[in-house]
């Protein structure tokens, strides 16, 4: 027998036990709430109202019922056909009645109770978190960088460039025409025979954040020189032509291993991911030039770069000394006051130099 939904007039052909819950009733068109009794008898309840015991509200089967969840704190609501609901401070009483009639814990609610499952599956979860966050968010945004398209790359690289361009980071180049085409075209030469299948866009800059010794890579292939490493500066003189190319086929490293697109995937991933988990998507990738100018390589890439260069000079007729040479100035500049950005976006030189030393061809 279906519950029914009792008007004034109605009758009870039988009365079911004393011994009711008192709850109170929201009918869904005001915020007054009335007292109500609930009597439970096996599988059948009836509701009535406290003020007119002798007027039913319903009366029916408890699992026709919707019922929420238990909480330890919180009354237990249910929600009646016609749209209102009850809220019933029942604790045990209530549980053990809606047991009775068939109402059980979810197997959530169950799970949520023993803590020894509770604990492994916290344990379990942070454990696929930091395997994903090590190995499966790697491996996804490097799958991802060499299969998005070359527009989606290069419009990214050249919105990031023109928001240097027009910020503060970045001013026009100091460096001469004449000097700034001799470099392009050395390393042009020198790309084509190393590296011909990997395309890429020099480009020469002045400051970026307080230091002009740096050199750096964007989305799309675009690679910016910045002065400092031409010029000199910061007690770094300039670099010979050699040291210059070597840098070059650093960046052009990072860019051939898309390692720029690899570290904004997973960054990108890691703050949707925490979006997902704490409900806020405000900002996400909103600001692409300050995300891309947070990201730091892994030594995993740079350790891919520096092969790339070594390659990259043995493909050209030199060895591995320009980029020793360059890394070791780098290292006498470290004791100074302000060390240059290349040294917090580079890690571990001695490491480095160790490498280069140990490459032969």
């Amino acid at each position: 027998m279906e519950g029914m939904l009792i008007t004034s007039s109605s009758t009870d052909s039988g009365a079911l036990p004393s011994g009711a819950l008192s709850a109170v009733r929201f009918d869904g068109t005001s915020a007054q709430a009335r007292p109500v009794l609930l009597h439970f008898n096996a599988d059948r309840l009836r509701i009535e109202a406290a003020d007119t015991p002798d007027c039913p509200i319903w009366q029916g089967v408890v699992r026709e019922l919707r019922w929420s969840e238990a909480f330890r704190h919180a009354p237990r609501q249910a929600l009646l056909p016609d749209g209102s609901t009850l809220e019933i401070e029942g604790g045990a009483r209530l549980a053990d009645a809606l047991a009775a009639g068939g109402v059980l814990p979810s197997r959530v609610v169950q799970f949520q109770r023993r803590w020894p499952a509770v604990l492994a599956s916290l344990a379990a979860l942070v454990l696929i978190c930091a395997v994903t966050y090590l190995y499966g968010l790697p491996t996804g945004a490097k799958w991802l960088a060499f299969n998005a398209t070359d527009s989606i790359e290069q419009r990214l690289g050249d919105l990031v460039a023109q928001e240097f361009d027009d910020g503060d980071l970045m001013s026009p180049s100091e460096v001469p025409i004449e000097r700034q085409q001799q470099i392009a075209g050395h390393f042009a030469a020198a790309a084509e025979r190393a590296a011909p299948g990997v395309r890429y866009q020099l480009i020469f800059r002045g400051s970026f954040q307080d230091t002009r010794i740096n050199a750096f890579a964007l989305p799309g292939g675009t690679i910016v020189l910045l002065d400092g490493l031409v010029l000199g500066d910061d007690g770094l003189p300039p670099l010979k032509d050699d040291q210059i190319l070597a840098v070059l086929g650093h960046e052009l490293g990072h860019v051939r291993h898309k390692h720029v697109m690899r570290r904004l995937i997973q960054t990108a991933g890691t703050a949707i991911a925490a979006a997902v988990l704490w409900g806020d998507f405000a900002g996400i990738l909103a600001n692409a030039p300050v995300l891309v100018g947070a990201l730091q390589y892994t030594r995993e890439f740079e350790r891919e770069a520096d092969d790339f260069a070594v390659e990259f000079l043995y493909a050209n007729g030199m060895s591995p000394s320009p980029l020793l040479e360059f890394f070791r100035q780098l290292e006498t500049l470290s004791g100074s006051a302000r060390p240059p950005a290349f040294l917090s976006t580079h890690p571990s030189l001695r490491e480095r130099q160790q490498r280069l030393q140990g490459t032969a061809p």
